[in-house]
């Protein structure tokens, strides 16, 4: 009997700390990027040598940028990719292309038709705007699909 009540209590709290050590992971890294952690959720991360990773795969293609964030409020994207140390002060050409890659497949996974991704959203309502010469509405989902 004690051990049938035990275990249920015991998933719960490791299921509490588990959700509290993720949100304060998140909330540090939004910070390194001098984000508002309320304001953004990390969609993937590789910040180096942690096991927490959470590389991006479409189509066969596999990124690991240093950060992905979704701005809560609008549903953009920002790449949060750190210069090496080497070029400090710039950014080479390597890294570019690195970013505009991981760019393109955050923008895949939205399944935002390509026609759409410069429409206006709305606020309010989170739809397009009524004028977007696109002709159809697009709704962010309420969770993205690359979870």
């Amino acid at each position: 009997m004690i051990l049938e009540l035990q275990s249920p209590v015991v998933l719960a709290i490791a299921a509490i700390l588990i959700a509290m050590n993720r949100r304060r992971y998140s909330a540090r890294l939004a910070r390194c990027w001098n984000l508002e952690p309320a304001t953004v959720r990390v969609v993937a991360s590789d910040p180096g040598r942690h096991r927490s990773s959470r590389p991006m795969v479409v189509d066969g293609l596999s990124g690991a940028p240093d950060a992905i964030f979704l701005i809560r409020r609008t549903g953009g994207i920002i790449i949060g990719e750190a210069t090496s140390r080497h070029s400090r002060g710039s950014i080479i050409s390597y890294e570019h292309h690195q970013v505009m890659l991981h760019l393109g497949m955050a923008l895949r996974l939205s399944r935002r038709p390509a026609e759409c991704q410069d429409m206006p959203v709305s606020r309010s309502t989170g739809s397009e705007t009524q004028s977007s010469p696109c002709g159809r509405r697009w709704r962010p989902a309420a969770r993205p699909p690359w979870e």
